[in-house]
């Protein structure tokens, strides 16, 4: 079995799902699963890896990923070209430019995919920066 794993960031600051991340596809590999992971803007070392069994490819952003997190044209072209030899896509969270491309790749291949949200619902989460997220509720 082949999972993609699309978080908004690696970045051990970013909390609880980089940890989620790392860890369950850690746990998958270990179990034979291959595991990738595509994520933007990540120039730093990734913390918390502990094997090499995980295939983790970095892209890019751009200016305008200060306006919409995560923003990364090559993800885009890559998840296209990537996503139908995976047998499932498992995307992190809603809110970000990579979630969105995920979930739109998965749907033009007819892959299946699941959303972990980790607390992407909750009150805080939806109060903070609320107007782009009504903005972007609207939209998709």
């Amino acid at each position: 079995m082949k999972i993609l794993h699309i978080p908004a960031s690696l970045n051990p600051e970013r909390g609880g799902p980089t940890k989620v991340v790392l860890e369950l596809t850690e746990i998958l590999a270990k179990k034979g699963v291959d595991i990738s992971i595509f994520v933007p803007g990540e120039t730093e070392d990734i913390y918390g890896s502990t094997t090499n069994m995980v295939h983790i490819k970095k892209f890019k952003m751009n200016a305008i990923s200060k306006l919409w997190t995560s923003y990364s044209p090559s993800l885009a072209k890559a998840l296209e070209r990537a996503v139908p030899h995976f047998d499932i896509v498992h995307i992190h969270e809603l809110w970000h430019h990579p979630h969105f491309l995920a979930y739109q790749s998965a749907r033009v291949a007819k892959i299946p995919y699941c959303i972990t949200i980790h607390g992407g619902l909750e009150p805080w989460c939806l109060s903070h920066k609320s107007f782009k997220k009504k903005v972007y509720s609207a939209l998709v």
